[in-house]
């Protein structure tokens, strides 16, 4: 069995750093690495122009893979975008994985009551370790000390 990392990447600067981390955690342990952006329909508001949320997640995606590995991604990363809530795919996607590695924007509490927390939904649902990577106060790519929780279920 392929030893696999998912990413959680939405085009943030948190994603990106998870991005980078989880790279340098495939390279320690020469895993591949599988990008996850998801995308969903939203409702029309009556606003002009043409949104397309698929191809604004494409587009999120690759921008996350450039910044971390340049003009030419290698070909131990995938690059995926799919349909669906973050949450459940990255937690769906972790079920094949070593690790999962998601960004943390640092909302506030009011925020994360009203919107939830896709890195929080991961850590508690997750069905391999879960690593979450706060971005701020970071160099441009640091694998730093972390705090580790296991769960007995």
């Amino acid at each position: 069995m392929e030893k696999l990392i998912v990413v959680g990447v939405d085009g943030s600067e948190a994603s990106i750093a998870a991005l980078r981390d989880g790279a340098t955690y495939a390279r320690m342990l020469g895993a591949s690495i599988r990008t996850v952006t998801t995308w969903e329909y939203v409702p029309y508001d009556g606003t002009s122009g043409v949104f397309d949320p698929e191809r604004e997640a494409t587009s999120a995606a690759e921008f996350a893979a450039h910044a971390v590995f340049g003009e030419i991604v290698p070909d131990w990363v995938s690059v995926d975008t799919v349909f669906g809530r973050a949450s459940e795919t990255l937690v769906k996607a972790s079920e094949t994985a070593i690790l999962l590695v998601v960004g943390s924007r640092g909302h506030n509490a009011a925020v994360r009551f009203l919107l939830g927390s896709t890195s929080t939904y991961c850590a508690a649902r997750g069905h391999c370790p879960v690593l979450i990577v706060h971005q701020h106060d970071r160099g441009a790519s640091a694998v730093e000390p972390m705090v580790v929780a296991v769960s007995t279920r």
